[in-house]
């Protein structure tokens, strides 16, 4: 079977040499279709609608490559914490995803996440019971106006039907929902969708937006300060502030604005990348140089921590 993996996950697996400055701390990789997902996101180098290299997903190169080969590497080292299997619409694509969650399971201790389409309930007991402990959700859209613009596959409600039901099944705050930010959506709908996330019981990962070329321009890359607002509110929902202590009619309310202005620096963590527990994502949505929006890194952070507290402290006087 082949399938895709990141060339860092490939790096970190010996499997190909590789300079990174930071690497990558869970190992990713991709269900192959050498025609491409039958979905029709306009923002997605996977998409039917692409026109460019379908080797890359986002800004980063995933080339194909035999499962044996992947499952033999993982056997054999132990530099990672994670492994995230994602997935692609195309026939049949539910079962080899099925058969390719098992051969993983059977190739390493290191938990797993699945970041799938979505599935029927048995098949997220199926998931459970190969060993699979979190579920990832491409929502990726901040609002069904998003939503729609942007081409995604199925139905909004169909989307949260889906984040309910994995609920259900592995728990709360075992779902990471993804979000991109950049795609044409307003400050205030993002915080509206991040609310009904974490009332759910659910938690949300933040992805800049990032053009590839082939793919119709949507949107732009997201203002940093932007960027930085939201990754702060984020950090805190995910601490387990409520919804009612941060926003009033989906506006943050002017106390907690105060509070991350007079000391942004608390909040550095909230730019570190998020998801799952071990993901990193290095440079997934940014060149080395910058701007970063999601650190991949405690050792990255440290060296520009100044104008990242600039940053967080900027986006809360706007």
């Amino acid at each position: 079977m082949l399938i895709r993996a990141s060339i860092g996950s490939q790096a970190v697996l010996g499997l190909m040499s590789l300079r990174m400055l930071v690497a990558p701390t869970t190992i990713y990789l991709l269900q192959y279709s050498p025609t491409g997902c039958s979905g029709g996101c306009i923002y997605c180098p996977q998409s039917r609608r692409y026109s460019g290299d379908s080797d890359y997903v986002s800004r980063i190169e995933w080339p194909p490559i035999d499962l044996e080969v992947v499952k033999d590497a993982l056997r054999s080292h132990d530099n990672y914490s994670r492994v995230c299997i994602q997935s692609v619409l195309k026939p049949g694509w539910i079962d080899e995803y099925m058969v390719l969650a098992r051969e993983i399971r059977r190739s390493t201790s290191k938990p797993i996440s699945a970041a799938v389409n979505i599935i029927d309930h048995d098949k997220l007991v199926e998931l459970r019971e190969i060993g699979v402990d979190r579920i990832g959700v491409g929502l990726d859209a901040a609002s069904p106006r998003v939503f729609v613009e942007t081409g995604k596959p199925g139905t909004w409600n169909a989307y949260w039907r889906f984040i309910r039901d994995s609920i259900r099944v592995f728990g709360e705050d075992h779902v990471t929902v993804h979000i991109i930010l950049g795609l044409g959506e307003t400050e205030e709908e993002t915080i509206k969708t991040l609310i009904r996330i974490y009332s759910e019981g659910a938690r949300a990962a933040i992805f800049a937006y990032t053009h590839a070329p082939g793919t119709t321009r949507i949107g732009g890359r997201p203002d940093i300060y932007y960027y930085r607002r939201i990754q702060v509110l984020n950090y805190l929902l995910s601490r387990r502030w409520s919804p009612e202590e941060l926003f009033r009619d989906n506006h943050v309310r002017p106390e907690i604005t105060e509070m991350i202005r007079e000391h942004p620096s608390k909040y550095l963590e909230a730019v570190l990348t998020s998801g799952c527990p071990g993901c990193n994502r290095p440079f997934y949505n940014e060149r080395p140089r910058g701007p970063i929006y999601n650190y991949p890194s405690h050792k990255l952070l440290d060296r520009d921590k100044e104008r990242v507290v600039g940053e967080i402290r900027k986006a809360f006087e706007m």
